[in-house]
């Protein structure tokens, strides 16, 4: 007999019989910790938790509330629907929306390793277009990360990219593009040949403008 998402929530589910927002996102909060543990298990066991997450991360900003008042102003709990979710949503390469996730539960002001897992979404993204050679996008996003101070081989993935771009930018004489890149790869002292690179920059781009002027 194949599971269905409401069989699951039925089951795991126990909606407290009070306005409690907090006694609510506590239950929510029992239900989705025994169904994200199951997710190998069945795909229903994912869709599951999901609709509850969306349910807990619905009640988020008024479970907060309601929670400070309680404990005159102490820390949030953790919170399983926006960290579940998220990884849903990365897992899935939806790292914008798992981004979105983690940083309004950080926001409200829920416990949890929010930061680094921005972080990591981010490095996911960069990934995504070095992988799809859109080394612009992705050296973008690595000179963000380091500005910001973000965890994940920024260095590296910035060294490859910077490389391949600047390459890219010679052969379509783009060279003050790659003049720019050569500059910038000195400046946060990448590893590679960038002084040679540099030079060569350089020399095609003067030769370039003589030519010009000759003409």
């Amino acid at each position: 007999m194949s599971l269905s998402a409401d069989h699951l929530i039925a089951k795991w589910y126990n909606p407290p019989q009070t306005d409690s927002v907090v006694e609510h996102h506590f239950a929510l909060h029992d239900a989705i910790w025994v169904l994200y543990a199951g997710r190998h298990l069945d795909p229903a066991y994912i869709e599951a938790t999901e609709i509850l997450c969306h349910q807990q991360i619905k009640i988020s900003e008024l479970a907060a509330i309601e929670y400070r008042k309680l404990l005159h102003g102490q820390g949030l709990p953790v919170h399983l629907g926006y960290q579940s979710l998220a990884i849903f949503e990365g897992n899935r390469g939806n790292h914008t929306e798992a981004i979105r996730l983690y940083a309004e539960a950080m926001q409200h002001g829920w416990r949890g390793e929010w930061a680094h897992w921005i972080s990591r979404e981010h490095f996911s993204t960069a990934q995504d277009h070095q992988n799809a050679d859109d080394f612009a996008e992705a050296t973008k996003l690595a000179e963000m990360a380091l500005f910001c101070g973000w965890e994940g081989a920024w260095l590296t993935l910035l060294t490859d990219c910077c490389a391949k771009l600047a390459r890219r930018r010679e052969q379509a004489r783009d060279l003050v593009g790659a003049v720019e890149l050569a500059d910038m790869a000195l400046a946060l002292g990448l590893s590679g040949k960038w002084v040679e690179r540099l030079t060569r920059y350089r020399r095609q781009l003067a030769t370039s403008s003589i030519q010009m002027e000759i003409r």
